[in-house]
């Protein structure tokens, strides 16, 4: 009996240790499982590495993914990350082999190779050659037969120029000549007297700098036959130069910091934040900042808490849009942006607010309700920006000692997740409690609530529990779900689906099949911490501290 049960445990342990292991288990390729672009995910792609030219697109290695700008149809489309197949998102060198059509990239852990007739990613890692003590591959070049990589120390390897793992380079051998990229493609010599738009000056050493005093380097630059040069910074992303009208142009794209904890939809766009910290180099990849993504006119706006009075510091911690404004829940306050009259307004305890630091924010008609640190209030937002500002306290002594983490409204009645339990507000009597139900989870630290129709759905430290406001019932299994073993940081439900946002990945609900499945970076979540989600028709956002990511979860044709 002894020797069965201790069978049984190594059997339960093996099982663990997998499970962890195939979490963080290196990303081969791409998952032919999904389509390309079932995954997008959009990073902080304003540091560039390496420039290459393409039958149809201008390919900008970034420490964010490579990003590909369509030439012929001047415009961006979506870039190849760890959601496409890459084995990271630090790119450290790009090129395109003209003899092959195909398309390679280093990272620091691998070289990758895509190819184009099918859609599809291959990683070769160093770690499995041994090849990882010659440091990062520094440029990429091309033979007749080979792909050849520098490493930073000098060494020189090859493969096969359709993929293969690498093998110590033969020059004798080969007997070609190599077509060079990378490093060996750098600024040199002089750059042209560019104009640049208003605002900014191109310096002569080949410095970018704006009226804010933010200097960038150039890193990289191509030209082409058609007299125009690509260009890549260090800071400010890809620009574009006409060489014969001396003009030199942004091409915007991709988020400022790329740490997602917070992302709103407007009507013609998207916000994105998260809890990034200020850092005083502009040349520093950890410099935060807000982005708004116009999805209509395709442009990317970008907002700095250093040059906002009234918002003091780039950690967001959620957003809300409400009518024209967009709510910005802070450790300093609520920061309020009216979109119709670009004015910034700020509210803080000197306002009325119970406390500083601020979780979520909710609309409701011309009201907003703010769950912080020290409980719940409500705003007046008819009297917002005038001597009469109205912020009063919601749920008084009830929650006077208990953070409010969440905040959901659904039909007039407010649910709060809170560290004490579920407190439930009425905005139409203004009248509210603590939940008290023998079938009720009570004990547990609620961490996130959202609804649909007339359920309710509550995260806590470790599982997920629905509510049925109609039926009066707490749902059972599947619909509970204790084996998360997660905080769960945000949820979202629709008629087909909930989602669940945890540090193991996202957890969705089947509802036509009654099961849970769990989405990881083998999918094409470019990291398993995921603290946002947010429901887009067809797709949802995801936020993670590796960027924005975009998934096609309503695929008729595809059973996950």
């Amino acid at each position: 009996m002894k020797f069965c049960l201790h069978l049984f445990l190594v059997f339960l342990l093996t099982i663990n240790l997998c499970y962890a292991q195939n979490d963080e288990s290196p990303i081969r390729g791409t998952n032919t499982k999904y389509e390309q672009g079932d995954w997008i995910t959009y990073g902080q792609t304003r540091f560039i590495t390496s420039i290459a030219l393409g039958l149809q697109y201008v390919y900008f290695g970034t420490t964010g993914g490579i990003t590909r700008y369509d030439y012929w149809q001047k415009q961006w489309d979506f870039p190849f990350t760890i959601s496409s197949g890459l084995a990271e998102n630090d790119v450290k060198a790009v090129a395109f082999d003209d003899n092959t059509s195909l398309l390679w990239a280093a990272t620091p852990s691998a070289v990758s190779v895509y190819t184009p007739s099918s859609e599809q990613w291959a990683n070769y890692f160093f770690t499995e050659r041994d090849i990882a003590k010659h440091g990062a591959v520094v440029a990429i070049g091309f033979s007749r037969c080979c792909a050849i990589f520098e490493m930073s120390d000098g060494e020189l390897f090859s493969c096969s120029n359709t993929g293969s793992w690498l093998r110590p380079y033969d020059a004798r051998s080969d007997g070609e000549q190599i077509v060079w990229s990378g490093y060996r493609t750098a600024p040199k010599g002089e750059f042209p007297s560019y104009f640049m738009d208003p605002g900014y000056h191109f310096l002569y050493n080949g410095v970018i700098q704006d009226s804010r005093l933010h200097k960038s380097p150039v890193t990289v630059r191509l030209h082409d036959k058609w007299f125009q040069s690509w260009i890549g910074s260090w800071g400010f992303g890809a620009l574009f130069g006409d060489i014969r009208a001396l003009q030199l142009s942004f091409l915007n794209y991709g988020l400022f910091s790329k740490d997602v904890r917070a992302i709103a939809l407007d009507k013609t766009g998207l916000w994105i934040a998260g809890e990034n910290r200020n850092n005083s180099s502009f040349q520093d990849q950890n410099l935060a900042g807000i982005t708004y993504w116009d999805q209509v006119d395709e442009k990317w706006q970008y907002f700095e808490s250093d040059y906002i009075p009234n918002l003091l510091t780039d950690e967001i911690h959620r957003m809300t849009v409400g009518g024209p404004f967009v709510f910005f829940a802070t450790r300093f306050g609520i920061s309020i942006f009216n979109q119709t009259k670009n004015e910034w307004t700020r509210l803080s305890t000197a306002e009325g607010l119970n406390h500083e630091n601020v979780f979520d924010v909710a609309v409701s008609g011309s009201t907003a309700y703010v769950a912080s640190e020290g409980g719940l209030n409500a705003i007046d937002l008819k009297t917002l920006r005038t001597d009469t500002l109205v912020v009063y306290i919601v749920g008084a002594d009830d929650l006077k000692f208990s953070r409010v983490l969440d905040i959901e409204i659904a039909n007039n009645i407010l649910w709060a997740a809170t560290d004490y339990g579920i407190y439930v507000y009425d905005t139409k009597t203004d009248t509210g409690g603590f939940v008290y139900d023998v079938d009720a989870p009570n004990g547990e630290r609620f961490t996130a609530v959202t609804s649909y129709g007339s359920e309710v759905w509550f995260g806590t430290t470790r599982g997920i529990f629905p509510f049925d406001t109609q039926k009066k019932e707490w749902l059972g299994l599947p619909e509970r779900n204790l084996d998360i073993n997660s905080p769960i940081y945000a949820m979202a439900a629709n008629a087909q689906s909930v989602w669940a946002a945890t540090d193991r990945g996202v957890f969705k609900l089947n509802r036509r099949l009654r099961n849970w499945v769990r989405y990881t970076k083998q999918d094409g979540l470019p990291s398993n911490t995921v603290r946002e989600v947010l429901l887009d028709d067809d797709y949802i956002w995801f936020g993670t501290p590796e960027g924005l990511t975009l998934f096609y979860w309503n695929d008729p044709n595809r059973v996950d």
